[in-house]
């Protein structure tokens, strides 16, 4: 029967077969197991699904390997066959490549990653590269294939050990490889910003025809074989095959199939004889020569941990012998899928898991005890990313605490370092030849800064947040990945401004849309809100009659205007915040003045802990900003409670209240004055749910996800 007639047959035969499902099991004796069935239930005959009277399997088998372009496990020969087990296949193998010497025919079955595949013997390279018009564009550099020595030898192994072993980078060669299908992303590394790990991958071993990563060649070992004889070949011949050895060692080789599709593409490369052994020896030279290592054990260690994640473990799935009495393995499942972690998983850019690299500030530790915004807002957006599934390594201060991968960075936060080293008198010692004082932040701020940038440089993070006004953007284009700066109102300081227009390139996320106007002109990849754990602050719909004013007491924040308003509305007003030491005179001549813990009292600062049950009974909190402030999380803490907002129209307030249902946007202290009056008008529940839609630490966690898109995008183009 000829080979045309046998695949009518087969083909024909494949419609009967409907009684075998594409999730049930197929094991390696050819039997099939339905999925669903528990252990012990019955099997499916294959005899019953596919039938071939008459046609031996030998024969099917080459019909399916003639008809293959790539390796084929003997588990799935037999599945297809029927009847037989995949030793059965394996012996049928056998006793073809006996006939194929015996009648001196041109290919044999080579068994490669782990199947098996119809391949031209080595004498008859010249013509088949000749036939196919292979191209010699596809072959590796010297420093290619070093770097695919390294990985091969001991892998799994990460970007910067690779570039330990060579001494130099290897990013573009690790592309490269990866590029051709040669390396691909095995997993990641538990070190800080768990860099990627790398392995081979089928496609290798189908390249160098190797059955498993344990017939990798010792490096000590190995000697480039002699060169076997060749048939008589015209000049012609001579300069099509001398094509290949130039610029570093040729991975086309012959193919196994002549009508194989696509065959002459670069990119469809398999192995034959001689080439695969040159190829060999050129593998380990190069490992020799980058320092692998000559050590078995180490070799053989890699070789193993590896082999699993190219499905070539050891592991026995049914206990059958092999044909040469070793014990078979014949799952298919790794071997089949080369996915693993290879597309990165999050892709750079498809959102689905990142390495962020998390700069906070040093003021306070994460999450702030009592005042302490910015790092109140870092720690939510640390804790929103971690729960989306990202990999968040946080940059802090000393005392923090965070469910990222913490690096303190300073042992103290600025604002509660020891009394006696912060207050320190500035003094030269000549004892010691030391100029002694205060501790100063911008060193502790360089080196906070620094340790993140270290390991950015080192391929560690996807990307880099920074919440450090424009502190970090001088070391943005220094680092392979981009660095996301969260502005935080820093803007609003023209002393800003020329390192900002100096890297107004840079990707910025604004935190309100009115921020944006201090300096229109940056990059800005995003408008993200800030967000707040919604229940930390919770819903009281039934209200006192008292006033509330949080935050800073300084000039811009409008203190002494909220007493204006209290006292012109005959309400009692209580004030909590931070009286920072530049506006200490402010508070003592506009505030001070007014308190007499009865119709205005000052309860000092608080925690967000110590607010809530002020929000939660608060008639309604005063808001008399005269600035663009960007943000205001009083704003959005006070509604979350289901407190509304009395608040000036200036920065981002008119985008966090919305008018007449969460609270009012005033002009003047007489629109403030009047607005008391109708704070009963608005229903609790709509300021609670303004914040749940609009304002939670998992809204914001996604839009920066979104931002880091952008810009990882960006970069790329």
């Amino acid at each position: 029967m000829s080979n045309e007639e046998v695949i009518e047959t087969i083909e024909n035969s494949e419609g009967e077969n409907e009684s075998i499902r594409e999730d049930d099991a197929v094991l390696d004796d050819g039997a099939v197991w339905d999925g669903g069935a528990e252990q012990g239930g019955e099997s499916t005959s294959s005899e019953e699904s596919l039938d071939h009277p008459g046609i031996e399997t030998t024969v099917i088998v080459e019909a399916l390997l003639f008809a293959s372009d790539s390796p084929v496990t003997a588990g799935k020969l037999a599945q297809t066959v029927g009847d037989v087990t995949a030793n059965e296949v394996k012996r049928a193998i056998a006793d073809l490549n006996e006939k194929y010497e015996e009648t001196g025919l041109s290919f044999r079955i080579e068994e490669i990653a782990r199947g098996y595949q119809m391949l031209t013997l080595p004498e008859f390279n010249v013509w088949v590269r000749k036939h196919l018009k292979v191209r010699s564009e596809m072959k590796l550099s010297g420093a290619a294939l070093e770097t695919l020595a390294i990985v091969s030898y001991k892998q799994p192994v990460t970007r910067a050990q690779i570039e330990e072993v060579r001494g130099v980078a290897a990013g573009e060669g690790v592309n490269r490889l990866r590029e051709m299908n040669l390396v691909k992303i095995v997993g990641r590394s538990e070190e800080i910003g768990r860099p990627m790990l790398y392995g081979t991958t089928k496609r290798f071993l189908e390249v160098f025809g190797l059955g498993s990563l344990d017939d990798l060649p010792h490096v000590e070992a190995l000697r480039p074989p002699e060169p076997s004889a060749k048939p008589a070949v015209t000049p012609e011949d001579e300069a099509a095959q001398d094509e290949v050895a130039e610029d570093g060692a040729a991975i086309v080789a012959s193919a196994s199939d002549n009508d194989a599709p696509g065959a002459d593409s670069p990119d469809e490369i398999t192995p034959s004889g001689d080439d695969v052994g040159l190829r060999l020896a050129d593998l380990a030279e190069a490992a020799q020569e980058s320092g692998v290592g000559q050590v078995d054990a180490e070799i053989d260690a890699s070789s193993e941990d590896a082999s699993d994640e190219d499905g070539s473990g050891d592991e026995d799935i049914d206990g059958d012998t092999d044909v040469d009495g070793d014990t078979d393995v014949e799952d298919d499942t790794d071997v089949e899928d080369d996915s693993d972690v290879e597309d990165e998983a999050y892709s750079r850019g498809q959102g689905d898991f990142m390495r962020i690299g998390m700069l906070a500030p040093l003021s306070w530790p994460l999450p702030p005890s009592g005042y302490g915004p910015w790092e109140l807002v870092a720690h939510n957006i640390t804790e929103g990313l971690i729960r989306l599934g990202h990999d968040v390594t946080l940059f802090a201060a000393g005392g923090s605490e965070s469910s990222a991968r913490l690096v303190a960075t300073c042992p103290h936060a600025f604002e509660l370092w020891p009394e006696e080293d912060r207050l320190r008198e500035r003094k030269f010692d000549p004892k010691t030849g030391h100029l002694e004082g205060p501790p100063e932040w911008s060193v502790w701020e360089k080196r906070h800064i620094a340790a993140c940038m270290e390991l950015a440089a080192d391929g560690a993070f996807d990307v880099v947040h920074s919440h450090l006004h424009v502190h970090a953007l001088v070391f943005s284009r220094l680092i392979p990945c981009p660095l996301v700066s969260t502005l935080h109102g820093a803007a609003w300081a023209r002393s800003h401004h020329p390192i900002l227009e100096a890297y107004r390139d840079r990707p910025f996320v604004s935190i309100s849309e009115a921020e944006r106007t201090m300096m229109p002109d940056l990059n800005y990849v995003a408008t993200v809100y800030n967000g707040i754990c919604v229940e930390d602050f919770p819903f009281e719909p039934v209200k006192d009659d008292y006033l509330l004013f949080a935050g800073r007491l300084s000039p811009e924040k409008g203190p002494e205007k909220a007493v204006e308003i209290a006292k012109r509305a005959g309400r009692r007003l209580l004030m909590a915040g931070m009286i920072e030491g530049q506006h200490r005179a402010f508070f003592e001549s506009e505030v001070r003045p007014h308190i007499d813990g009865k119709n205005v009292e000052y309860l000092g600062l608080l925690s967000q802990k110590e607010l809530a049950p002020l929000y939660q009974k608060a008639a309604g909190v005063l808001f008399p900003i005269n600035w663009c402030e960007p943000f205001g999380l009083v704003a959005v803490e006070a509604q979350a409670a289901g407190t509304p907002l009395i608040a000036t129209r200036f920065g981002a307030l008119p985008e966090i209240v919305v008018e007449g249902e969460t609270g009012f946007i005033v002009d003047s202290v007489s629109e403030a004055v009047e607005a008391v009056g109708r704070l009963s008008s608005i229903a609790p529940t709509s300021c609670r749910q303004n914040v749940e839609s609009r304002f939670t630490v998992d809204s914001t966690a996604a839009g920066y996800v979104a931002a880091y898109e952008r810009a990882i995008g960006a970069q790329r183009r």
